[in-house]
């Protein structure tokens, strides 16, 4: 198994030609891998995506990489449950770029034309109660030419089957990590305040009726916002607005 790293100014890259779990690896790893390290894949063997479901990693020709993020300050007061969304936000720039209009699905998926394109799984590392680190990976589905997803049983996407033109994997890496990074320290500072109306601006379920499934807990309502933290604002028939934390919408 060949490993590369690759310095850059704000982050390090080590590279596998295949893994087990860019995620796992990382999180095998936490204590010893160093602040802005990236891990990445032309393989995984295992990629898992939330609620522990299998992500399709097996063509060379799609990216998959986790960052580990070691940030200082007061755990109770970093915006750790919206690192998802902060990638969220970073992807769909990436792919305004390439002249695609991008749309999040809440929490943490990007869609393409109503097909998913993107997948984001965030995972926070202890020992012991004290925390050392989040690992935020991503599955970016770009040069393949993608059939039904059977696992998930949901249309996929690729950029390449949007914009019919093959792409650099290490050229949109770097450019996605370099936005990432850019305003990095704006987010963990700021939290998911900073990135709300960008974010609701790739969010097209506002004032649409939608349920959400929470490992099997099915609610309906009407989408009436996204909150400061990141959590859905749902109405429901009966007029009681909730805040929903995690869950599937349909």
């Amino acid at each position: 198994m060949k490993i590369d790293l690759l310095k850059k100014t704000d982050f390090s890259i080590i590279h596998f030609d295949e893994i087990n779990s860019t995620n796992l690896y990382a999180l095998e790893h936490m204590t010893s891998i160093p602040d802005k390290t990236v891990i990445t894949a032309d393989i995984q063997k295992n990629g898992r995506g939330r609620l522990d479901r299998k992500w399709v990693s097996s063509s060379s020709d799609n990216i998959y990489f986790s960052v580990v993020l070691k940030p200082e300050g007061k755990i109770e007061t970093l915006p750790l449950a919206n690192v998802t969304q902060y990638m969220c936000i970073i992807l769909c720039r990436i792919f305004l770029k390439y002249g695609i209009n991008p749309s999040i699905k809440w929490p943490n998926d990007i869609l393409i034309n109503g097909k998913k394109i993107s997948g984001i799984l965030s995972e926070t590392s202890f020992t012991g109660g004290v925390f050392n680190g989040i690992v935020i990976g991503a599955g970016i589905n770009i040069n393949c030419t993608p059939a039904q997803n059977e696992e998930l049983n949901k249309p996929v996407t690729s950029l390449y089957s949007e914009i019919k033109s093959k792409i650099d994997k290490t050229n949109f890496l770097i450019d996605l990590l370099g936005l990432f990074f850019d305003t990095y320290t704006d987010f963990m500072t700021y939290g998911f305040k900073h990135i709300k109306t960008e974010y609701l601006n790739y969010f097209p379920f506002t004032n649409r009726t939608i349920t959400v499934n929470n490992q099997g807990s099915i609610i309906e309502g009407k989408v009436k916002d996204i909150s400061d933290d990141g959590t859905l604002v749902l109405l429901k028939s009966n007029g009681t607005e909730i805040n929903i934390i995690a869950g599937d919408i349909a």
